[in-house]
């Protein structure tokens, strides 16, 4: 990630990729860990690294597992 930040002069980013399955989050909540805040971390570090201040994170989703 760190090299993505080197090569390209980004203003902001849009930060989509958190996983949201309530039935598989039970079921592996490591790998939601992993990705949801492990991989959120890495990316935010990453920005402030590269002095890249904006960012857009998808924060609602609708959990329609049970339904």
């Amino acid at each position: 990630m760190r090299t993505l930040f080197a090569d390209y002069q980004l203003d902001a980013v849009i930060h989509y990729a958190g996983l949201k399955a309530v039935g598989e989050s039970v079921a592996q909540p490591l790998r939601y860990y992993d990705n949801n805040i492990h991989g959120s971390l890495v990316l935010f570090e990453a920005m402030a690294e590269a002095g890249v201040k904006k960012r857009c994170a998808r924060c609602l989703a609708l959990a329609v597992d049970d339904l």
